[in-house]
């Protein structure tokens, strides 16, 4: 490289160091400036930059470069020679040469680009953008974690009316790609709908731990399974729940289902807690090993003698099933049909006298008994 090309290069990247764009946002050099009541700090600082000491550490190429910026002052020491020694060259401070301006504009002049190899570096991505005619002040790649380039660079340009420009503009790396570009008010309402939509996604949970309990009739010496759609027995139980109210206030007592009654007792035996939900006729427990010891009791203790005309089964939701059951709880239409219908186990069982808002209709008896909490969702 020529001493000319040299200098032209070292006095590039430094004035892009104190330029508005960078030094707002470079800590390093605000922090170094606020030490020096004129915003000086030593010429030798700027040799631990990677990309000056890639082209040279010698302080006097590095002043000789800069003398006839617009963009930094140098400061050399007093009475000093000509040419300057070792510990004069030492001893030059540079600072920016104007203040920065009191309002950043620099949002309205910043473009988002997307879609270049993840392979490029810094240089290639300013040489691609100066062969298509564009005055860039600034390129930030994006990187991830393990400092490798994600494909994307945020461009700040001189003026809106050029970041306006290239927004129109149609860029390709390659013929066959070509770039996305977007402002930088539409890139943040690009990441706000997707963090809204992820939020709408299925939400988490501990799986393994909703125990479905199903139901057999006996009838005529053999056994019918007995489901009641939720649908209906959403409807049933909202109809029960305006009935049970009379003009004076009081309530009416509501008969229990077998299954209901099954649970309670089940769950009265236990030595943990868990909360039943009425609705999807199932057990939620807390941790993945009650679950397993639940349904290893129900399949030892199939019927109890307060329910003769029924035998009960038990498993654990999981996959898709699991998936569907905490997704639809989550919903609010759900949470309220709940609320209107679902009773709290008995003794140690979660939930106490009567669901979450509900009027106590429990096994519990009467009032609005216990607040059973509300599943085991970790979103």
């Amino acid at each position: 490289m020529s001493q000319d090309n040299l200098k032209t290069k070292l006095k590039d990247q430094i004035e892009f160091y104190f330029s508005d764009a960078n030094f707002r946002r470079d800590k390093f050099l605000l922090a170094e400036t606020k030490k020096d009541p004129e915003g000086y700090i030593p010429l030798k600082v700027l040799t631990t930059f990677k990309r000056v000491s890639n082209l040279t550490s010698d302080l006097s190429i590095i002043s000789e470069a800069l003398k006839d910026s617009d963009i930094v002052s140098l400061k050399l020491p007093e009475s000093s020679s000509s040419p300057l020694s070792p510990q004069e060259l030492e001893l030059i401070k540079i600072k920016k040469a104007q203040p920065l301006p009191e309002q950043d504009d620099s949002p309205n002049r910043t473009l988002y680009i997307k879609g270049f190899p993840e392979t490029l570096s810094l240089d290639e991505i300013i040489s691609f953008f100066k062969k298509q005619n564009i005055n860039v002040l600034v390129v930030r790649m994006n990187r991830a974690q393990n400092k490798n380039f994600k494909g994307s660079c945020w461009l700040e340009l001189k003026t809106p009316e050029e970041a306006q420009v290239v927004r129109q503009q149609t860029l390709k790396w390659d013929d066959s790609t070509p770039l996305s570009i977007l402002t930088r008010e539409e890139k943040f309402a690009e990441k706000e709908a997707k963090q809204a939509a992820k939020k709408r996604k299925e939400p988490t949970f501990t799986p393994n731990v909703v125990v479905k309990v199903i139901e057999t009739k006996k009838s005529d010496g053999e056994e019918k399974p007995s489901e009641t759609p939720k649908e209906e027995k959403s409807k049933e139980e909202g109809a029960e729940a305006a009935e049970g109210d009379t003009e004076n206030g009081h309530e009416e007592k509501e008969k229990e289902t077998d299954l209901s009654k099954y649970v309670h007792e089940v769950l009265s035996k236990s030595d943990f807690k868990a909360e039943y939900n009425e609705l999807e006729d199932a057990v939620e427990c807390s941790e993945p090993a009650h679950a397993t010891q639940l349904v290893k009791y129900i399949s030892e203790n199939p019927s109890i003698e307060s329910v003769s005309s029924s035998t009960f089964t038990a498993r654990i939701l999981s996959g898709d099933e699991e998936a569907k059951y905490w997704k639809e709880k989550s919903e609010s239409g759900h949470q309220d049909k709940r609320q209107r219908g679902g009773r709290g186990g008995r003794g140690r069982g979660r939930g106490g006298r009567g669901g979450r808002g509900g009027r106590g209709r429990g096994r519990g008896g009467r009032g609005r008994g216990g607040r059973g909490r509300g599943g085991r969702r970790d979103d």
